[in-house]
């Protein structure tokens, strides 16, 4: 084999293993981190069915009412409701109801301050230990103006991790408060939002004295 030829196959194989061992990092990164190359977009929806990887493309999203009141898949939003770092699969459906609009945008994962004592939860979403909300013991609570307003559709869910299986559920219609350890790398799944406007419901993780 001249040298010639030598260069050529020294470019196609780096090409080869570029291509495909480069993929193969990628998906491992994404596998054991979700968020790592976030491609979600923003992008402002109406009433109609969207298809993740066509109209929207996937990724994790903050998710907010506009105006009216929404019907956006499972979760009913009126105007400033959220849902942050909600995850959209490719090829999933989205369903979008009501006179309003709602804004998708790349979600943000921004740290939650203690405040009062306390860390407080005003929006539905997923919530990351160890990157919004430090680990540790802690009592688990909710406030409201409304104390009739709370039923079962109002629940606290502690993941492993990102797209993990449900480690507890935590259902305030039976219980005002529970305690609640939090590893890093864990994940708190809030869902406030799946009958009708609760945005004065307040979830608290309060830590536990040592």
């Amino acid at each position: 084999m001249n040298n010639f030829k030598k260069i050529v196959f020294i470019i196609i194989a780096g090409v080869f293993v570029f291509a495909f061992g480069g993929s193969y990092i990628i998906n491992t990164i994404k596998k054991s981190n979700p968020r790592v190359l976030n491609s979600a977009e923003s992008i402002t929806l109406s009433s109609g069915t969207y298809t993740v990887g066509k109209d929207v493309k996937p990724g994790f999203y903050d998710i907010e009412s506009l105006n009216g009141k929404i019907h956006f898949s499972a979760y009913v939003l009126n105007k400033g409701d959220k849902v942050l770092n909600n995850e959209l699969y490719d090829q999933s459906k989205i369903n979008v109801e009501g006179k309003g609009k709602v804004k998708l945008s790349p979600s943000k994962v921004n740290a939650i301050h203690l405040n009062k004592g306390k860390y407080a939860i005003i929006h539905s979403g997923y919530y990351i230990v160890g990157k919004q909300i430090p680990k540790g013991s802690y009592t688990l609570s909710y406030s409201t103006k409304d104390k009739d307003n709370i039923d079962e559709k109002i629940f606290v869910q502690k993941l492993k991790e990102l797209r993990g299986n449900p480690l507890n559920v935590y259902l305030f219609k039976h219980k005002n408060r529970y305690k609640i350890n939090l590893e890093n790398g864990n994940v708190i799944q809030v869902i406030k939002t799946l009958k009708d406007d609760q945005m004065d419901i307040i979830i608290n993780l309060t830590p536990d004295k040592s």
